[in-house]
């Protein structure tokens, strides 16, 4: 009586049993290596990688037995195994079932690196050694590198994403991620990290950009972590969120925005652009600075009286108590226009106030000086009656009209 084996070798593979690397969606098939003392063969996956079933693969026998079996692999990164049974699995020596009348071996799809996936019920099929193989290739490249893992090139699939993350700590701050640049030769730049966004799928699609979580906040802080710049070791630029504010935080040194072109800065939604902190100064180079908007509301929000296209000065919260050098203060106080000379003069060329004592009117105009202790306010009304009075033709120079 012949010996009857369920051995089997892969298309392309030399030794029986052995795994064969096959490439994506590619045909290839499974024949018995002997179908002496053979009566049935039957074939089947026993198992697959996570991303697959049995189902993933159509298998089509073929031969006087059905000793040859074709059927076609699916994507990258995945794997199966392919049993057979000969003989319903009795052995025809003894009349009883009998293991040995079922034989396994994998195939799998490397992944872009060449790397091999596993199968669930993997034994030793891709290694007399089993698992410990992909634990220890594992363990192997990540031993010696502490908390630093060097990687020198990712390349990621067209249909695949890249994404990494770490576990949170189980009882103390969290590690920092750090993608360290290569330091130069002499006299040559240092390598820093590109991020370059895939282009966009036609005219009207925005190419790939960079997105950052910063991560969620502590219930007993508010602030985020940062996104954090340094130089040397020292911090010179920060980004996070406090609250609901999105910051960015030059600390006590200099935030420069340089082009030749504008920069703009502005707010949707109804929303506000705001500038400066206090003592903090907002210089506009050499050339001008320009606001523009609907409506510019300066150091508060008085409102703007249902007007378009104005400019608001809210009023000073101390006057200014000594003089400028090279110029002059301009400043709201009651509603009223003031402006500060070098000299110490305070004119009121928009009066709000004061009222004239006499005819109540608010049409004066006012100035003080503090070095000489003087005050004066003049009545415009007031002085045009008094000069109509004395028989002068006021209506050569005053239009006075009714505006109710």
């Amino acid at each position: 009586m012949p010996t009857v084996s369920p051995a089997f070798t892969f298309s392309g593979v030399v030794t029986s049993l052995a795994k064969k690397s096959v490439a994506a969606a590619t045909s290839f098939s499974a024949t018995l290596d002997s179908i002496a003392g053979v009566n049935s063969v039957a074939w089947s996956i026993v198992g697959t990688d996570e991303t697959t079933t049995a189902g993933t693969y159509t298998l089509t026998p073929s031969g006087t037995k059905g000793e040859t079996v074709t059927l076609t692999s699916a994507g990258a990164g995945t794997a199966g195994i392919l049993s057979v049974t000969v003989n319903g699995g009795v052995d025809p020596r003894t009349g009883s079932a009998s293991t040995d009348m079922t034989a396994s071996a994998k195939f799998y799809v490397p992944l872009a690196d060449g790397g091999e996936v596993g199968c669930v019920g993997e034994t030793t099929q891709s290694s007399t050694f089993g698992w410990t193989l992909f634990v220890n290739q594992m363990a192997r490249r990540l031993s010696g590198l502490g908390t630093t893992v060097s990687l020198s090139a990712i390349t990621v699939p067209a249909a695949a994403s890249f994404a990494y993350s770490q576990a949170q700590h189980a009882s103390a701050a969290g590690n920092t991620s750090t993608w360290t640049g290569q330091a130069g030769a002499t006299g040559f730049d240092g390598g820093g990290f590109a991020w370059t966004g895939g282009a966009g799928g036609g005219a009207d699609k925005k190419s790939g950009g960079m997105s950052w979580d910063l991560g969620p906040e502590d219930t007993d802080d508010d602030k985020t972590a940062s996104a954090v710049w340094k130089r040397n070791g020292t911090t010179f630029l920060s980004l996070y969120s406090e609250n609901t504010t999105a910051v960015l935080d030059a600390g006590a040194g200099p935030l420069e925005i340089r082009t030749t072109g504008v920069v703009s800065v502005g707010a949707t939604g109804g929303g506000s652009a705001i500038f400066g902190a206090a003592g903090a100064t907002i210089n506009a180079g050499p050339t001008f600075l320009s606001l523009s908007g609907t409506n510019i509301a300066v150091l508060g929000a008085p409102g703007f009286g249902s007007g378009t296209g104005v400019i608001a000065i809210a009023n000073r919260s101390a006057a200014p108590s000594t003089n400028p050098t090279g110029g002059g203060i301009l400043y709201a106080e009651g509603g009223a226009g003031k402006w500060r000379g070098s000299s110490g003069t305070v004119t009121t060329f928009a009066p709000a106030d004061p009222h004239c004592p006499s005819c109540d009117r608010d049409f004066a105009h006012e100035w003080t000086n503090d070095r000489t202790g003087e005050h004066l306010a003049v009545c415009v009304p007031c002085m045009i009656a008094e000069m109509s009075r004395f028989g002068m033709n006021v209506g050569a120079f005053a239009f006075i009209k009714s505006l109710k």
